[in-house]
């Protein structure tokens, strides 16, 4: 008997982004079809980068509209969240709350979403052989959003709930300025030391003020002042 080795597919390879153009179609595609659950869940999920089934686990508690954050209470790695909304998603969770006081604000779950919904528009799209095209391209698309949109990659990996931030490293591709940022920092942390020791020799005058929010780039003083100690 010839055992037949299943190939491993990379799906980290396989996953990729929607474009806001796809975005825009696929809203407009369930909106045509009479899905209006499976549009909210889509708009909700590409505005949060929510795992699928933390949003079927949504319910009214779990919103608070003042403060515009959902609570995640239940999530993969078991540890719980808090994750912004946006005005869209805002939106949608007050029409929903509204419709569904009690239990799940989608109690139609993962099936129902997989096979009436992302499966047809999918088909209509005629992506159906596209690998990439996903479910959880959503959530892909959320996280390098965010990151390409400039936030630290350690607040991405609190806003997706990133237990290991390796996870998150995959998309620092996605925004290289932040490395050099990190250069930027290193260099005024190393200035801030050197000023440090200048004032303990009593080579920094006093009226000179230190602070680690700032750097030295922009301490209060004449900055000929501490420029000229610097280079002593």
């Amino acid at each position: 008997i010839v055992r037949m080795t299943r190939k491993k597919v990379d799906r980290e390879s396989n996953r990729r982004e929607i474009t806001q153009a796809e975005e825009d179609r696929i809203s407009i595609l369930f909106k045509h079809i009479g899905k209006p659950d499976h549009k909210d869940a889509f708009e909700v999920l590409i505005d949060t980068g929510l795992r699928h089934g933390e949003l079927w686990r949504l319910d009214a508690e779990s919103v608070n509209f003042e403060a515009k954050q959902l609570h995640i209470w239940k999530t993969k790695n078991g540890s719980p969240r808090t994750v912004p909304m946006s005005e869209r998603v805002k939106v949608i969770l007050k029409r929903r709350v509204e419709q569904y006081p009690s239990g799940p604000l989608w109690p139609q779950g993962n099936k129902d979403w997989k096979r009436n919904g992302w499966q047809v528009v999918r088909g209509l799209m005629g992506l159906s052989e596209d690998i990439g095209f996903v479910t959880y391209s959503t959530r892909h698309t959320a996280c390098s959003r965010l990151v390409r949109g400039g936030m630290a990659l350690a607040d991405v990996a609190r806003w997706m709930g990133h237990k290991d931030i390796s996870v998150t490293m995959r998309y620092a591709h996605l925004a290289p300025g932040q490395l050099f940022e990190g250069l930027e920092a290193m260099q005024r942390a190393k200035d801030m030391e050197r000023l440090r020791a200048l004032r303990m020799t009593g080579l920094l005058p006093a009226e000179v003020k230190l602070t680690d929010a700032t750097g030295p780039a922009q301490l209060h003083s004449d900055v000929s002042v501490w420029k000229e100690a610097l280079a002593q």
